[in-house]
C-alpha cells in the first residue's frame, strides 16, 4: 500500500456534512494489478466528525469523486493576489497500473474578460518513493 498527497498549487478538501471543508493531508492507495482502492481518513475541525472514505477504481473506467471532494488550484497573480480556481468536477482513473487524477474547470480571465474552460490534470506526490520525503521538508 501506497500514500500519496497533493501539493501546491492544488488543495484537495472533504465535504463534511456540516458544510465544512476538511482538508485531505494524504490518501492511500491499495493497488492489485487492474484494480485500486483510493482511501482517506480526516476529522471534522467544526463538528468532530471522523470522516473515512474509500472509492475503488477499475482498470479503464472513470470514478467521479466531485460529490465528496472540492479540489481547488491556486493561482499566483500580479501585485501579491491569488486567484483560486475551483475545479467543477474532479475524477480518477486507472490506467495501465497507474493513478492519474484530472477536473474540468471554468474560470473568468481578468485581462480580457474571456471564459476559458478545459481539463485540468492534478499532481500528486507518491509519499513512498524515497525522493518525496526530501520535497516535503
Amino acid at each position: 500500500m501506497k500514500q500519496i498527497a497533493f501539493q501546491y498549487p492544488f488543495l484537495v478538501f472533504h465535504k463534511c456534512r456540516c458544510t465544512q471543508q476538511v482538508p485531505i493531508e494524504k490518501v492511500k492507495v491499495k493497488a492489485a494489478g487492474e484494480e485500486a482502492v483510493l482511501s482517506w481518513e480526516v476529522t471534522c475541525t467544526c463538528c468532530g466528525e471522523h470522516i473515512s472514505a474509500s472509492f475503488p477504481l477499475q482498470g479503464g473506467s472513470t470514478t467521479d469523486l466531485s460529490h465528496v471532494v472540492n479540489v481547488y488550484k491556486i493561482i499566483p497573480a500580479i501585485k501579491d493576489e491569488l486567484v483560486i480556481m475551483r475545479l467543477e468536477s474532479f475524477k480518477a482513473r486507472l490506467k495501465q497500473g497507474n493513478i492519474f487524477f484530472y477536473g474540468d474547470y471554468r474560470q473568468l480571465r481578468l485581462f480580457d474578460n474571456v471564459i476559458e474552460s478545459g481539463v485540468l490534470p492534478v499532481d500528486f506526490v507518491d509519499l513512498t518513493r524515497p525522493y518525496a520525503l526530501l520535497a516535503s521538508q
